[in-house]
């Protein structure tokens, strides 16, 4: 190359015609131009592919935002942000069995989604629960704190462990029994949201005020709270003991 340019320049001292000299210093200058490029910009250019993501995966990041934007309306203190907390979370939990479903019709199952999926479940129903246990009904909290915290506990628990494998290079999916365990939890979710909206419906004249809403409190909404901890506690250890291997000192 040195000496390539060395000839160049005594070719264009040596004044080899107006119309030579133009071209050869245009080639010099489309030369020096590739050279930078390939040597600035490797790997971009015609070569270089669009970023793509697939349908479940966007799925997936949705309910990133729509978390995100549940914890700001329950937290709004507004006649009807139980109503739309309800909305927006029934929208983000039919997203989760869209994803998953998607992804196994249409072979779309990716490591993104096996890790990013169980995440944004947990991020969900920590933020539906957390919302819930600060929210007030009767003097009450709708959902007990303790309540909140031994399955947002688990939740976290479960993250880590996974964490671990992937710093192992093993990816770990949600298996069948947190699967269940998921679904109850956002059924349970589902229903004191919609008991906090039928109270701001009642507020604003849209419905009688039911005589056994005190019922639909009380002995229903302890049991479907009781199932779901047990549900989340139970495929936590199961999920621990499965995969036992990865925290075992070696």
């Amino acid at each position: 190359d040195m000496i390539y340019l060395l000839g160049l320049g005594f070719r264009l001292s040596k004044g080899a015609g107006y119309r030579h000299n133009r071209v050869s210093a245009i080639g010099f200058s489309n030369w020096l131009g590739s050279g930078r490029r390939r040597l600035f910009c490797r790997g971009c250019g015609a070569n270089r592919r669009p970023f793509q993501m697939n349908l479940p995966n966007k799925l997936t990041l949705l309910r990133f935002g729509l978390t995100a934007l549940l914890a700001l309306v329950l937290q709004a203190d507004q006649p009807l942000a139980c109503t739309a907390g309800l909305l927006l979370f029934g929208f983000a939990s039919l997203t989760d069995y869209a994803d998953g479903a998607i992804a196994r019709s249409r072979n779309l199952v990716t490591d993104f989604g096996a890790l990013m999926d169980p995440l944004a479940d947990k991020i969900l129903t920590a933020t539906g629960l957390i919302c819930l246990a600060a929210l007030d009904y009767d003097g009450h909290p709708a959902v007990p704190a303790w309540a909140a915290i031994v399955i947002v506990s688990r939740e976290f628990l479960i993250t880590g462990l996974r964490q671990l494998a992937a710093a192992k290079g093993v990816v770990l999916s949600s298996d069948r029994f947190g699967k269940h365990k998921t679904i109850w939890q956002i059924i349970m979710i589902l229903y004191f949201l919609l008991l906090l909206s039928l109270a701001e419906w009642e507020r604003q004249g849209w419905v009688p005020a039911l005589p056994f809403q005190q019922l639909l409190w009380k002995p229903l909404g302890s049991v479907l709270l009781g199932l779901a901890i047990v549900l989340t506690v139970g495929s936590g250890l199961s999920y621990l003991w499965k995969n036992r291997h990865l925290i075992a000192d070696r």
